[in-house]
């Protein structure tokens, strides 16, 4: 090329994979005046929007666990980041005792487009079988007294129940007059599995002699404190060794004391006269 001739232009456009082409270095100059060497310069473009990366605007992308007074886990901070790469990923798997992990809020944008912070969402999982509790069947449990046209308690009911959970107790001790409280039929499960009734099963109550007390009637009786089968007159007491003759009827001891005290009269009298008639013969 002679001195002042036009430089030749570069024929074509320069290109390389994850860059672009920022020029020359020198730059090209207009006229040829000595031998020259023109390098090209390349700036990266990672996000291949044929920007160069340092002409960027920058982002960040933050996890957070989204628990107020308590650090479930640190926050995961990605800085640096140019529009339309891929979000990068939380590193590991979010855990919290008594929660599962339900995803973030919002959810995870496949490619950055600004700053952005992912929060943590939780459900809570009460019986810790891995699934959140909204999620799943609820049960209730019901405590009745079982007996018919009379309320011995009002029922308690407990809904809401998660399966696994342990069972409510009934609150207080069930009571009815007459009757001895034998448990709940069926009898009352450790642990929740799906709705159930539970029914009081009552005994009636006996006395110390282990009769039914009164009002209390077993087949047969028609009076009260009659316990035997069969019987239908109140029980009476007889006199095994009176004699047919006799009167089954004892004398009182009022009468005996009466019979006694008229005989010592008769023998006191008597010896008075006695004593008289010696007088009288005396003289």
């Amino acid at each position: 090329l002679l001195s002042g001739v036009d430089t030749p232009a570069f024929k074509g456009t320069p290109k390389r994979e994850g860059y672009v082409f920022k020029g020359w270095n020198p730059a090209v100059a207009e006229k040829v005046t000595g031998d020259a060497t023109y390098a090209a310069t390349w700036g990266e473009d990672k996000n291949n929007n044929g920007i160069d990366d340092n002409e960027e605007t920058k982002y960040t992308v933050t996890y957070k666990d989204g628990v107020d007074g308590e650090e479930v886990f640190a926050d995961q901070v990605y800085g640096n980041l140019l529009s339309g790469v891929a979000t990068p990923a939380f590193e590991g798997t979010p855990t919290r005792e008594g929660y599962v992990f339900k995803g973030w809020e919002p959810s995870v944008a496949e490619k950055v487009t600004g700053d952005v912070t992912y929060v943590a969402r939780w459900g809570e999982d009460k019986n810790n079988n891995g699934i959140a509790d909204d999620e799943e069947t609820k049960y209730t449990v019901r405590y009745t007294d079982g007996v018919d046209e009379e309320v011995i308690f009002a029922d308690q009911v407990y809904g809401n129940l998660l399966s696994g959970v342990d069972t409510p107790a009934f609150k207080g001790t069930p009571t009815r007059e007459g009757y001895v409280f034998k448990g709940w039929k069926p009898a009352v499960a450790e642990k929740v599995t799906g709705d159930v009734t539970y029914v009081a099963v009552w005994e009636k109550a006996k006395d110390n002699n282990g009769d039914t007390k009164p009002g209390d009637m077993k087949p047969g009786n028609t009076k009260p404190g009659n316990t035997k089968p069969g019987n239908t007159k109140p029980n009476t007491t007889t006199n095994s060794s009176t004699k047919a003759g006799t009167s089954a009827r004892s004398p009182k001891t009022s009468d005996t004391a009466n019979l006694a005290l008229w005989m010592a009269l008769l023998v006191v009298s008597g010896g008075s006269m006695v004593i008289n008639k010696k007088k009288k013969y005396n003289r």
